[in-house]
Formats: C-alpha cells, structure tokens, sequence
C-alpha cells in the first residue's frame, strides 16, 4: 500500500507544477523600436508601439490576440487581411521569445539562422 501512495505522489506532483503563466502580465501601451536585418545585411529600424489589453493587442505591424505560453515564449494570433508584396515577417504574428526586464519588453523571432524581428519597447506611463 505505502509503494502504491509513494508512486501515485510522484506522478500527481509534477503534474501540478505546471507554470503558471496567469501571473505574467504585459498590458499597457509600450513604444519604442522594431529592427530587422535583411538577408543583403541592411538593418531596418522603425518606431513602434504596441498596445495590449486583456488577451488583445494593437500595433501598427498587425492586431488580434495573444497567449503568453510560458516565461519565455509568446504567441501572437494576427486578425488583418494582408497583401503579398511584402515580408510577412515583419508582421506581429506568431511566437516570439520575450523578456521583461522592469517596464522594458523585448521580444524576438528569428525567422531563420540570418534574420531576427526584435520589439525593443518600454512601458508607457
């Protein structure tokens, strides 16, 4: 019986360690850059602003929902109808790795081994 409860305690305990990714929050508007470097080596560098709300954002570089999926990684899900003539990549959609170091937001993707998409923003006050 004790082997039983002692094998049943080590499989229910890493279950209910799942990180909990309620208390990560990033609402409010943050302003700041979005750089990308071209596959010729050209950066690219614009202003930005990003505004979220509850489970929303709105940037000029696309609009929708998002997830925080861990510590790490966020998910954006772009609602807008685009046009091909451009690099979709540039678009905020899909996952990006973000860190928040006090009111500062960076997010990154690397869309392959040359090229990153990087927010380098800071909470609006």
């Amino acid at each position: 019986m004790r082997t039983i409860l002692i094998l049943m305690m080590t499989i229910c305990i890493p279950i209910g360690c799942k990180e909990n990714n309620a208390s990560i929050t990033v609402n409010g508007t943050y302003a700041g850059k979005f750089t990308y470097v071209t596959p010729g080596g050209t950066r690219v560098s614009a202003d930005s602003q990003v505004v979220f709300s509850e489970n929303n954002y709105n940037s000029s570089l696309g609009s929708g929902t998002y997830e925080i999926l861990n510590s790490n990684m966020i998910q954006f899900k772009d609602v807008n109808f685009w046009t091909a003539d451009f690099d979709w990549n540039t678009i905020l959609n899909r996952d990006y790795t973000y860190e928040i170091k006090g009111d500062s937001l960076i997010m990154t993707k690397q869309a392959n081994a040359a090229i990153i998409y990087q927010y380098r923003l800071k909470l609006q006050k």
